[in-house]
């Protein structure tokens, strides 16, 4: 923090006073009484909440309120503040530059200049001042004078012991994650040492499996061309096959059509029997009404007659009328059989390509199987090709490895005793 300006208003002996201060070191002098010592304690009293008297006594004789600014650039942030405290109740913090108030009341002034001032939160600013900042004449060497532990607390404060202290743990922590992670490099070189010894292996397992994957990648470019001549071959059956399910499915069509219609047939001939023998009857119910009219000719129940008549002569046009529904219904099955005809012919006609699916679908069942086979031949290599890749990538990361160790192994001074160690360990494995 850099204090750049102080402005005092009826403060003591000060009316209307304004200092300017530069970077660097400043000495304020002046007589006896001038107001040297006001413009510290203005200081004090502003950003350190320190005042040994009262503030009655703190305004200047005559007046009714003293004031007091200090302008100060953080260093924080680097931006300017302004503090204002008078010996009323006014005490804020006014940011120059978005010229607005962002703190007021004591408990958020005193929060702010904790910040600022690099303090922690509930430091006494108080005695902060009084002895490290603002030490009065005479009392410089007291805080000495004081016991072990009243000086440790003071100075630990101000001299931030508590940090470097915290400062420490964390770089013997920091040593000690550097050592774990100098054996894990120790042990890693060491699995290292191992694999590089079964490099040869490796390298030979690689060649065959190498040449067992270019083998299998011709047997499956001839299996991948049959399976797509065989696939053109299933792809004709399957094409066959539906032809001769719609032609199965008209006869079948067409045999329920056959049997419906002679189903019709029957029961129109079973009509027709009965509309014939109500024909004779009423033939021969008509010769009895003939005889009956002449011989009650002159009775007066003509009427009646006349109803009985009509009503016989209506069943008449009822009965011809299902005679005449009969003779079409007789002509349309006629027609039926007809076409149950045609459709028999039909049937005759498609019982060759019948048979020829059959074997068609013999076939089909034998190509499915070879292709199954193929999927399965499939499948192997594609694991063959897995195992492939795990090994090349085996192969890399050893590589690496090797070349890494060479790396290490570069600056290491004893290298006969390792060349030694080396054989011992390939002896061994």
């Amino acid at each position: 923090m850099h204090i750049t300006k102080i402005e005092l208003e009826d403060i003591k002996s000060h009316v209307q006073g304004k200092y300017e201060f530069e970077r660097g070191t400043t000495a304020i002098t002046g007589a006896n009484g001038s107001g040297k010592t006001t413009i510290i304690e203005a200081i004090a009293w502003a950003l350190f909440d320190l005042l040994d008297y009262k503030k009655d006594d703190f305004v200047r004789r005559g007046a009714k309120k003293g004031v007091v600014r200090v302008n100060f650039q953080s260093g924080l942030d680097e931006r300017e503040y302004s503090i204002y405290r008078d010996t009323g109740t006014g005490y804020y913090v006014y940011d120059v530059q978005l010229k607005m108030r962002i703190a007021e009341k004591k408990e958020e002034v005193a929060r702010f200049l904790w910040q600022h001032l690099g303090v922690e939160a509930g430091t006494d600013l108080e005695a902060l001042f009084r002895r490290a900042i603002g030490v009065p004449q005479g009392t410089f060497t007291a805080i000495f004078l004081e016991t072990p532990a009243e000086r440790k607390k003071a100075f630990d404060k101000l001299l931030k012991v508590e940090e470097y202290r915290q400062g420490a743990e964390k770089l013997r922590e920091t040593a000690r994650y550097v050592e774990s992670q100098i054996n894990a490099v120790n042990v890693r070189i060491g699995r290292a040492e191992g694999e590089l010894s079964r490099f040869e292996l490796v390298e030979t397992e690689h060649k065959n499996l190498a040449a067992q994957a270019n083998d299998l990648a011709e047997n499956l470019e001839k299996l991948n061309r049959e399976v797509s001549d065989k696939k053109e071959t299933v792809k004709k059956f399957d094409e066959t096959e539906s032809a001769v399910n719609e032609l199965k499915s008209a006869r079948d069509k067409l045999e329920s059509e056959n049997q419906r219609a002679e189903f019709v047939q029957k029961q129109r001939e079973n009509e027709k029997n009965l509309a014939f023998a109500a024909t004779e009857k009423i033939k021969l119910v008509e010769n009895d009404y003939k005889t009956y009219i002449a011989a009650v000719s002159e009775l007066k129940n003509l009427e009646t007659l006349r109803g009985e008549r009509d009503k016989i002569r209506a069943e008449l046009n009822r009965i011809e009328n299902q005679i005449v529904s009969a003779k079409a219904e007789q002509k349309g099955g006629g027609e039926n059989l007809k076409k149950v005809e045609e459709a028999r012919e039909s049937i005759v006609k498609i019982e060759p390509q019948v048979r020829e699916q059959e074997n068609l679908e013999k076939q089909r069942e034998i190509l499915r199987n070879d292709l199954a086979n193929a999927k399965a031949a499939e499948t192997q290599i594609s694991s063959f090709e897995e195992k492939l890749k795990r090994l090349r990538d085996e192969l890399s990361e050893i590589n690496g490895k090797i070349k890494n160790a060479e790396e290490k192994s570069a600056g290491v001074e004893n290298l006969e005793n390792m060349q030694k160690r080396d054989r011992e360990i390939t002896g061994e494995i």
